[in-house]
């Protein structure tokens, strides 16, 4: 399908384009009129995820030991990584992860070596356009 993105002219020229493939044709002038063309096929992905806000936990419980969190979901993201880092000389020190798939705003870490009474530094960050984006600030969890 041919989209018509609009026409620009000048030295140099930014055009925004949607996520996908698309035929970017080229047209140069010279001085005297005399034209020449050239059209490339050009793969533009979308922008990757912002970084997830209000990381909170929500509970937490053993048998695997595990902590619930809640977040405010990013736009267009399909999918969350929440990380646990256990804090030095606050209980057990092992760190854990999770994938949480599809748009939601909260998830669960849960592993054997997580620890009920334990402080963990915790971030997350979110998926979108198969790009991770950036991970959140820390968030200070104490006694999961």
């Amino acid at each position: 399908d041919f989209q018509e993105l609009g026409t620009e002219s000048g030295a140099t020229v930014v055009k925004t384009i949607p996520a996908g493939t698309i035929d970017v044709t080229l047209t140069v002038t010279d001085n005297n009129g005399a034209t020449a063309t050239k059209t490339r096929s050009v793969t533009a992905t979308g922008a990757p995820a912002t970084a997830p806000t209000n990381l909170q936990k929500t509970g937490s419980g053993c048998c695997d030991t595990h902590g619930d969190f809640s977040w405010t979901p990013v736009p267009g993201a399909d999918g969350y990584e929440v990380f646990m880092d256990g804090v030095f000389g606050q209980g057990c020190f092992t760190d854990h992860g999770a994938v949480i798939n599809g748009q939601t705003n909260h998830g669960r870490v849960q592993a054997v070596g997580l620890c009920l009474g334990s402080d963990y530094e915790v971030k997350i960050r979110a998926r979108a356009n198969g790009q991770w984006g950036p991970w959140s600030p820390i968030v200070y969890v104490n006694n999961l």
